[in-house]
């Protein structure tokens, strides 16, 4: 794998942990006393959403780097 690929793979390990905290933290006595407004902004899009798009963008460049199975022919068959 090149460095730049291996650097976008870090990048998604870090923002699937970084989203796996944040809805942790959604199920916490934290999350459930602050008030409404606040529990609002921390779930709302503004947070969330960006997180979410970046790990999606990730996830397809990392699949991008994945070799194309090969091609099934009958005469491949044929030859394993």
């Amino acid at each position: 794998m090149q460095p730049h690929q291996q650097r976008v793979v870090d990048e998604k390990t870090e923002l699937d942990d970084k989203l796996g905290k944040l809805v942790k933290f959604y199920d916490t006595d934290i999350y459930a006393k602050l008030d409404e407004a606040e529990r609002v902004r921390l779930s709302s899009c503004d947070v969330y959403c960006p997180q979410r798009d970046s790990e999606q963008k990730k996830r397809q460049q990392i699949t991008a780097y994945r070799p194309p199975p090969p091609k099934w022919s009958a005469a491949n068959a044929r030859a394993t």
